[in-house]
């Protein structure tokens, strides 16, 4: 009996704490998608990323109409073509699939890499001022969006980071 009181005493504290300390627990949530989406940064990183990429891209679309030209040839003339051509043509192909494949390879791994660094600095952003928000309000966990499948609206402050951070 006496451990059965004892359990009783103990379930009894954890639930008179428990509330205790959700009391104190102040949450918000914040959509940092929909900051992105409109975000004035995002669309500077974005003309940044063009501006600088654009040159490669160009180049990517110059060598692959250069081999979709050198393949039509090749699937027009071969039948007609001497073996000295033929060979020479299809060496050509290769080369220029190489080419291409490489050059589209170090162009998607410099411009992930581009963009990662830049979205870090506004990903930074964002933190600094969900931190200042969640200081001045005193709130105890800010929760992404994303991890939340439901919350009362009002414990959005999306809005409020969104006008710091533009």
């Amino acid at each position: 009996m006496k451990k059965f009181l004892n359990g009783m005493l103990l379930i009894s504290l954890v639930g008179f704490f428990t509330t205790v300390v959700a009391s104190e627990l102040k949450i918000a949530v914040v959509d940092y998608q929909k900051i992105l989406k409109n975000s004035k940064q995002v669309v500077d990183v974005n003309n940044k990323m063009k501006n600088k990429f654009q040159p490669k891209h160009d180049k990517i679309v110059v060598i692959q109409k250069n081999l979709d030209d050198l393949e039509s040839k090749y699937k027009r003339d071969v039948t007609v073509m001497k073996a000295q051509d033929k060979t020479t043509l299809e060496k050509n192909i290769t080369k220029t699939e190489a080419e291409l494949t490489q050059l589209m390879q170090t162009y998607e791994k410099d411009l992930f890499n581009a963009q990662k660094t830049a979205m870090r600095d506004v990903i930074a952003q964002l933190n600094s001022a969900v931190a200042k928000i969640a200081k001045k309000e005193e709130i105890s966990l800010v929760i992404l969006r994303e991890a939340a499948p439901y919350f009362d609206g009002s414990l959005d402050i999306t809005d409020a980071v969104a006008k710091i951070v533009n």
